[in-house]
This record gives structure tokens, sequence and C-alpha cells, in this order.
């Protein structure tokens, strides 16, 4: 038997039994008076956006194949099936996949794009990547399937700076416990790089945008919860790397990056069959990054190999919900390291146009990058 929590303590043996005995008297049981010790009760108490998945036993008794409640038989038969619902999980991993999503794009220094340094050209550039992710963690998980578009332009000015500006989308479909979802994400970016001195390098990133996630999912009983999760980021990134040896006969650099991104607060409501408030606090994210890159040039392009460490110092943030019986605050937090492998390269087509393109994959960490391909080509005139 299984019913919604509201107006029952859950962990309360008095309160658990009056359900007992409202659901039990409407069991019929039509071989009660052959096999009347066949059936034991198993109630449970779905805990909607506010409450906990708590599941108790007791026994039932026949007055011919009527049954009821054998009063004083309650017992919690699992303590406790989940300590939040399916539904305020899902809801969390909602917030979390746009939270994460904002926090990949953040670390991303257009670099990718150029393929070189010191190029004294301008020039209209495109890419798209797509790629799978998945998070398990702070009691919930979710699965990311995306594809993302980016264009630019950029050129290099008169003091050997690099500058340009991009615009990119990424749209994608979630999976959660009991839910999916459609994220998309907007951003609009500025960077500049700029070779400091003999082959030291210095990328400067600043973005604005938005992500949502418009989702459902529901309960044991069958019951919905739908949201529409938006939020306003910017971001900030710097990096700082210095090369060694030759692109013709080989080179290493060592990489240093540090990024802060932050979203917006976010408040909506359920318009599934189960009502509630959402309130989402703003999410901070400062993550560092220490790589190692290796490559080397050819007549018409070059390849590389990146190893990177990264972890998030912030992540900490808190989700409110409430409905017409409760109120439940879940603090989590997104913090951890990381380890990625990047292989790529790019090659020339002619002399105003190159291809290029790479691999990533997560090695460690609670949020991963199962793979992502990015490629793309640039024009220069």
């Amino acid at each position: 038997m299984a019913t919604g929590s509201n107006g029952i303590n859950t962990f309360d043996k008095d309160s658990v039994e009056d359900a007992f005995k409202g659901l039990a008297n409407k069991l019929i049981y039509k071989d009660a008076e052959k096999n009347p010790g066949n059936l034991k009760a198993e109630l449970q108490l779905g805990g909607g956006l506010t409450g906990s998945n708590v599941s108790w036993s007791g026994d039932i008794e026949w007055d011919g194949n009527k049954g009821s409640y054998k009063l004083d038989s309650a017992e919690q038969s699992i303590k406790l099936l989940y300590d939040e619902d399916a539904v305020s999980k899902d809801t969390r991993a909602a917030i979390m996949s746009g939270m994460v999503g904002w926090r990949n794009a953040a670390t991303d220094t257009y670099r990718a794009r150029a393929g070189a340094y010191g190029e004294d050209n301008q020039g209209v550039w495109a890419r798209t990547w797509g790629g799978q992710n998945k998070y398990t963690g702070n009691n919930t998980s979710f699965k990311n399937s995306y594809w993302a578009g980016q264009v630019g332009y950029d050129k290099t000015l008169a003091n050997g700076w690099n500058v340009g500006v991009a615009f990119d989308y990424m749209t994608g479909d979630d999976s959660y416990y009991a839910g999916s979802g459609d994220t998309k994400t907007y951003t609009l970016g500025l960077y500049g790089s700029k070779e400091i001195s003999n082959n030291e390098f210095i990328d400067l990133t600043a973005k604005v945008g938005r992500v949502s996630n418009d989702f459902e999912t529901k309960d044991i009983l069958g019951r919905t919860v739908k949201g529409d999760y938006k939020a306003n980021g910017f971001s900030f990134s710097g990096q700082y790397s210095k090369r060694f040896g030759s692109e013709a006969a080989g080179y290493f650099e060592p990489q240093a990056q540090l990024t802060i991104g932050r979203l917006g607060s976010c408040d909506f409501d359920s318009t599934g069959t189960l009502e509630g408030h959402i309130s989402q606090d703003a999410f901070t994210s400062i993550v560092g990054r220490l790589g190692i890159e290796a490559g080397q040039a050819s007549d018409h392009g070059r390849y590389f190999a990146r190893l990177s460490l990264s972890h998030e110092f912030a992540g900490n943030v808190d989700t409110h919900f409430s409905d017409s019986s409760a109120s439940m605050t879940r603090e989590f937090n997104l913090d951890g390291t990381w380890c990625d492998l990047t292989v790529g390269g790019t090659y020339d087509l002619s002399d105003k146009v190159s291809f290029y393109g790479d691999v990533t994959k997560t090695l460690t960490g609670d949020y991963k990058q199962d793979w992502k391909v990015n490629a793309g080509l640039r024009f220069t005139f």
C-alpha cells in the first residue's frame, strides 16, 4: 500500500497506524478465509517535495474477505527507504545539471579555436561539439547528453593582443532517477590572448549567459513535479602557460588556470500534480586547474595531448522546498577534484582555412565527461 505523507508524521507510530487503519479497510482478499496469514501489510509513505520516503509493515486481520489493521503491529520494516523523495532528489539533479553546465562553459578559454599563438591575422571561426556527462553524488544523480554550436570573430592588435568575441548555444537532454529534463545554455564571451614574453602566454575570458532546465519527475505514487529552472550567470577566467621546446621539434607546456563563476538565485513553482515552491540559492564556483600539454607541428598543422587536474574550491548551495504541509532545505556541495584527458590537433586545409578538433574524457571525479568531441573551422583574411 502506498499513500502520500501529507498530514502524516512518517516517523511516528500512532500517526502511521491511523494511515494503516484507513487503507486496510479498503482491502478485499477473496482467499482470506482459506489462507488468512498469506498477507502482511507494507505501507510506503511518499514524501513529496518536503518529506522522506519511509516504509512500515503491519498485520492485517480479516472479517470474511474484508481487511482491517491489527492494532499495535506496526514496525518500520525499512527505517528509511530514502531520506528524501525522488521528486526532490530529481529537482536538485535538474538544478545541479545547469550549475555544472555553466561551470564547464566558464572554464572554456576559447583557445581551441586558434590552434596556435602569435598569428598576425583576423578571422571568423565556428565550431560544434557534443558529448555525454554524468554526475553521482549528494544523494542524487543525472546524465546529460548535449550538442553545442559556437561562432566568433577575432583579430590581432598592434600591441600583440589577439582579442575576440564569441556566442554559443548548447542544448541537451537530462535523465534522472524518475524523470527527465530539457537543458539550454546561452553564452556571450569576450576573450584575449597574448604572448607576454618568449613562449609565455596568458588567456583572459569574461562571459555572461543564461541556463535553463525544463524538467519533470514523479514519486512512487505517480504524482508529478514539473518545473522550469532558469538563472543568469557570469564568469571570469585567466590562464598562464609556458612553452618549452618548439612546435617543429616537439614541445611541452605547463598550464595554470583560475575560473570564477556565479549563477544567480531562482524561484519557481511546481506545475505538476504535486504543487509546491522551489527557491534555489545562488551558486558560486571557483575552479583551479593545473595542466600539462605536449605536442608537435607538421607541415600542415599540429597535434597535441593535454592532461588536466581541476579542483572546485567553492560550490556550496542550498535548495529550499515548500508545499501546503511543510518546508525543507537541502544543502549540498559541488566541490571535488577531477582529471581530464584531451587529445586533438589542427589541419590547414588552405592558406585561409584550417580545421581543428579534439576529444576529451574525464578520468576521475563525481562529475565526469564520458566523452566530448569538439570540431571547428577557422577562416582568416
